[in-house]
């Protein structure tokens, strides 16, 4: 759509633009359907074919972010502009341009545009209208047909969300009657001594050795060289001697675990070098019981192996995991997991996904932290599951944050979550955050949900996504200024967006001498009132509230001031006034998404145009609708 140039709210003909409007503005031009309404009785662009100076009507600043609108359309060439190169563009869509050779006036306002820096963060994506995320080029404004979307320097703890190393499974499960469904068919049973191997129930069999010979349970089953295979079971009772995997019967050359601790979800990997046949083998040595509870063997990765230890998968007794796929949906990594059990297999109520190692991510008391992920349910369904959560454990004072459920509002399209939180133990020194999948114990259940940008960050927001695939990364603010001196003196800014989409305090605009003693800022407070506000020789001139603005909102504000006073408006509200107060002066940086503060607006601006006066609250109001 249009920028601010073409006004759509106050819906006028260009004979409606009568010089009392047009004058006063620094840019009222709409390039995109050559309405310049420039005096009465001008109405085509053709009456202008050269576009001379006395009628070009451009401003200190009239940003199109959202079409990245700079041109005269129709208009070739631009004669009366040689300086607008393809280098001189103004369109914020590279660094540090400088278009002090391009002197734009109207009414003898002489102001130049210089020294524009535009500091792109690395790491940041940026979204459009269909909802693709995309990397936004180097030392660029991150800008699409949504706007271009300011925030603050954020670091996502989460050490690897791109699902690096994961492999999804190609649907084939090796073991014969792996669920052991009506006993130990296809299994080959040793009861050495007097070692026991006994069907238990569907899903259960029972191993208990004679303290010297071991009772084992073992399949043969084909691989194929190179393939990387995940091994999963639960063991229940008491420790499970060993679990081996061998090219040779009771091999143990590619996989040898002993000792497995009691009462736990296990899943192991291993690469044979080699095609052909290889063998599982469980064993139980001690005069003890022991119980497994299904297997599987897939050609799968569950989880991501980089950085070595950070992804873990606690609980899940009885259940099974698998890989379904993964890819890019909307320029975002995905990774599709099914969570299954039959009826009577599982032993505990749920298990959890953990992004980080218990002393993976250093946390304080009082720190404010925020979880997030875009989650879909994409097969199953929530037929005994209970809940769906976000938990953060504090180490090593073992406090649990955990969010309300968010099972209920999964659809099949991928949607950000987000949990925010405090850490409040006073021993706390990390974090170990997690999504838990909360079930009935002993209930069938089959759930896959797609997961991708998964994060997480210092505040209360993690903002767009941040993608990794070995570390942590940083994502450096996003800072655009304009080097403007002159003009201070009187002014509207008007301003077309997208809230923020959670409460906090946000800069959306400011001009100031570098200090927020001498400064005209545009700013949304912890309450969501927008605010306009001015700063003159460390003093508060004016605070006016223009308006409540909720979360993620679409809104149109106007704030101006002069010598007599200052007015604001908020979507074509009744607006509010304030009397004559001294003005800032010495300001010469235009912040944009930003305030002097250093707060950053966490969200899209669309259009922004600078005025030479201060509008009226009637002008106000309509170049707000």
């Amino acid at each position: 759509m249009p920028f601010i140039t073409k006004h759509a709210g106050l819906r006028r003909t260009p004979r409606e633009w009568s010089e009392a409007y047009t004058k006063k503005a620094n840019q009222i031009l709409d390039f995109a359907g050559d309405e310049h309404a420039l005096a009465p009785g001008v109405e085509p662009i053709t009456d202008l074919p050269a576009w001379s100076n006395e009628y070009l009507k451009t401003a200190p600043q009239d940003l199109n972010f959202a079409a990245n609108d700079y041109a005269l359309s129709g208009i070739t060439p631009i004669t009366d502009l040689p300086a607008w190169s393809s280098e001189h563009l103004f369109s914020l869509g590279r660094s540090d341009l400088n278009l002090a050779a391009d002197v734009y006036g109207q009414d003898g306002m002489t102001v130049q545009l210089t020294d524009i820096v535009s500091a792109k963060r690395s790491g940041g994506l940026m979204d459009n209208l269909a909802g693709v995320w995309s990397p936004a080029p180097t030392d660029a404004v991150r800008r699409s047909d949504k706007g271009a979307l300011f925030e603050a320097t954020k670091l996502n703890a989460c050490r690897n969300n791109s699902w690096a190393g994961v492999v999804a499974s190609d649907g084939v499960e090796l073991l014969t009657n792996n669920l052991f469904t009506t006993g130990i068919t296809g299994w080959t049973a040793a009861q050495p001594g007097t070692s026991t191997v006994a069907w238990i129930a569907a899903g259960i069999v029972a191993l208990t050795g004679d303290g010297t010979n071991p009772a084992t349970l073992q399949q043969a089953f084909a691989v194929v060289a190179g393939r990387t295979y995940t091994l999963q079971f639960t063991n229940l009772l008491a420790a499970l001697g060993f679990v081996r995997v061998g090219t040779t019967p009771g091999g143990s050359d590619l996989l040898n675990q002993t000792n497995v601790g009691v009462g736990s979800f296990r899943f192991y990997t291993f690469t044979p070098s080699a095609s052909g046949t290889v063998y599982l083998t469980f064993g139980q040595t001690a005069a003890t019981t022991v119980r497994i509870v299904l297997t599987s063997v897939q050609w799968q990765t569950i989880l991501p192996t980089s950085p070595a230890g950070a992804w873990s998968i606690t609980n899940f007794q009885g259940a099974l995991i698998q890989v379904v796929a993964t890819g890019i949906v909307n320029g975002l990594p995905y990774a599709d997991y099914r969570f299954h059990a039959p009826a009577g297999s599982t032993t505990v109520g749920g298990g959890g996904f953990y992004w980080d190692s218990a002393t993976g991510i250093a946390a304080a008391q009082n720190q404010q932290w925020a979880l997030s992920a875009q989650i879909a349910r994409i097969a199953g369904a929530t037929t005994n599951i209970t809940a769906l959560n976000f938990v953060a454990v504090e180490r090593p004072n073992g406090v649990s944050n955990t969010s309300t459920s968010i099972l209920g509002l999964l659809t099949s399209t991928l949607q950000k979550f987000l949990y925010s939180f405090t850490v409040g133990g006073a021993t706390a020194a990390n974090l170990q955050p997690s999504l838990q999948l909360v079930y009935g114990v002993g209930a069938a259940f089959d759930i896959t949900l797609r997961i991708a940008a998964v994060m997480t960050t210092l505040g209360v927001d993690t903002g767009s996504p941040i993608l990794t695939a070995n570390g942590s990364v940083t994502r450096t603010a996003d800072q655009v200024t304009e080097f403007l001196t002159t003009g201070s003196d009187a002014g509207t800014i008007v301003i077309y967006g997208t809230a923020p989409p959670v409460s906090g305090t946000h800069g959306l605009w400011a001009w100031d001498d570098g200090t927020p003693a001498n400064a005209i800022r545009v700013f949304r407070d912890s309450s969501n009132r927008l605010h306009g506000t001015v700063f003159s020789g460390g003093i508060q001139r004016c605070d006016l509230t223009l308006g409540t603005l909720a979360n993620g909102a679409k809104f149109k504000a106007a704030f101006g001031w002069d010598a007599n006073g200052f007015m604001g408006v908020l979507n074509a509200g009744v607006g509010a006034m304030a009397g004559a107060a001294p003005l800032p002066v010495g300001v010469v940086t235009q912040r944009f998404g930003a305030d002097t503060a250093g707060n950053y607006w966490e969200s899209y601006i669309e259009h922004i145009s600078l005025m030479a006066i201060k509008e009226s609250i009637g002008i106000a109001q309509n170049l707000t609708t």
